[in-house]
């Protein structure tokens, strides 16, 4: 299984998939309000409460990745937010920060993908 997880301005969603079946199973979705004004430590553990709900179904050892959608600037390749002026994103490195607070993942690498 992977996690899918989407990271919006108001709001952060996941879903399990069956990466075998590319399956979405649509039982795990999970989606959580988001206080933008809110400092980042609140907002990442707004997101790892939603990812620990959409896993809560599966052994954690059949997790075998996360991916995220989170709008730029962000340098992909390194995990780290680049935004400037929003209080909200200076939180460095992504990857490192949600593995902290989702102790059961921090094993699993977490892939960030820009959309084009």
């Amino acid at each position: 299984f992977a996690v899918g997880v989407d990271i919006g301005g108001s709001h952060v969603s996941a879903v399990l998939v069956n990466i075998t079946s590319k399956e979405i199973l649509k039982d795990t979705y999970a989606e959580e309000p988001i206080n933008n004004q809110a400092e980042a430590p609140e907002i990442l553990q707004v997101w790892a409460n939603t990812i620990k709900q959409s896993i809560s179904s599966i052994d954690i050892s059949e997790l075998k990745g996360v991916g995220f959608a989170m709008p730029g600037p962000f340098d992909y390749h390194k995990g780290v937010a680049l935004f400037e002026r929003v209080k909200k994103f200076k939180i460095g490195d992504i990857e490192e920060k949600v593995s902290q607070i989702v102790e059961c993942i921090s094993i699993i690498w977490v892939f960030f993908q820009p959309l084009f």
